[in-house]
Formats: C-alpha cells, structure tokens, sequence
C-alpha cells in the first residue's frame, strides 16, 4: 500500500453554496490529496446533497456527518483522527485554494524536514 502523503480536512456548517467550489480548488491541484475529508457539522441547508453529489466526482472523498452541531475545533479533531497522511491541509468550506499550492507546500516541507508548518 503506498504512503498517503497529503490529506485534507475541511469543516463544513451550512456553506452548501461554497463547498463545490471549495473541494473541486482542492481536487484539481496539480498535486492533489490523497484523501479529502469532510465533516459536516450537521449543517440544515443542503450541505449534505452538494457532498454527496461532490463525492461521485471524487472517489478520494471521505463524508463524515456529525449527528449535531460540534463547533469547528471539534469537527476539525474528528477529520484529524481519520486522516492518513504525512501531511495535514486544514481548509475552510468557503474558501478556494491557488493552483500550485499542495506541490509548493510539500516541496518546501519536504525540503525542510525541521519545519513543522506551512
């Protein structure tokens, strides 16, 4: 089995209208994740029909939905304890990652082993 080198954990609270967005910035990556997790923290406004239709673009999505509202910090733990991989991208649902950014972290992280963050 290889290494997952690079997962993401992204929080999601009622940002249906951003989550495409925000997963297909982080799937297309010219160095994207090896998994793309998401928890929903029992959002009420559609959030979980965009994830769903997100994960059959994208096998690499892991869903988790929270059975009530956690907070941000707690969803955040949650997606850590399923994470895989060496390196951890904590995104935000309402937010779109550049082209370039995953292969210019791991480049810069894999040259510095000392550093812990990027």
């Amino acid at each position: 089995m290889n290494e997952v080198l690079l997962s993401v954990v992204l929080p999601n609270f009622n940002h249906a209208q951003y989550l495409s967005r925000a997963i297909d910035a982080i799937a297309t990556q010219d160095s994207p994740p090896d998994e793309i997790i998401v928890v929903d923290d029992a959002s009420s406004d559609g959030s979980r029909e965009v994830l769903v239709e997100c994960q059959r673009r994208n096998a690499n999505l892991i869903i988790l939905f929270n059975p009530r509202n956690l907070g941000a910090l707690l969803s955040l733990q949650r997606g850590l304890e399923v994470a895989k991989g060496r390196y951890v991208y904590f995104a935000a649902a309402d937010d779109q990652i550049l082209p370039g950014f995953f292969s210019n972290a791991i480049k810069a992280l894999e040259a510095a082993p000392s550093v812990g963050l990027f």
